[in-house]
């Protein structure tokens, strides 16, 4: 069983720089509060000049710069 938490940051695209956290050390998909569903509503409400991803949990603070993987 995973075991892993994640957070759901918000970040600036043009920047890389992480704005909010708006989810800390949630599940990804189980449960009622996980990190998949804070994802979906943030990304509902951030205006376009933002994105949101999931990371691993403790792997940003507000104010770091996100790097996209892949």
């Amino acid at each position: 069983m995973d075991e892993t938490l994640y957070d759901v940051i918000i970040y600036e695209i043009e920047t890389g720089i992480v704005d909010a956290i708006p989810g800390v050390g949630m599940k990804k998909c189980s449960g009622f509060y996980n990190a998949e569903k804070r994802l979906e509503t943030v990304l509902e409400r951030i205006n376009p000049q933002y994105d949101a991803e999931i990371v691993e949990t403790g792997k940003y603070k507000k104010g770091d710069v996100f790097h996209v993987e892949g």
